[in-house]
């Protein structure tokens, strides 16, 4: 019951969770995918959710970011 429960879980984090990229090349009023990513942190750390990815591609950022979310 417990790997059941596991693999549900699993399933609906894939389904609901997003993957978000982040790019000193990037700008802040795209969609935050891999082709069109975000240009800073805080653009990401804004709309991010509990379970989402963030991936911070290679680059200078300087910026201070506020973490307003936290969760699972």
């Amino acid at each position: 019951m417990k790997k059941v429960i596991s693999t549900i879980l699993f399933i609906i984090n894939l389904l609901f969770c997003e993957t978000y990229y982040v790019s000193v090349n990037g700008d802040d009023r795209n969609p935050g995918t891999k082709e069109s990513p975000f240009r800073t942190i805080q653009k990401a750390a804004d709309i991010v959710n509990p379970g989402d990815t963030v991936f911070v591609l290679p680059g200078e950022y300087q910026e201070r970011v506020n973490i307003l979310r936290s969760g699972e």
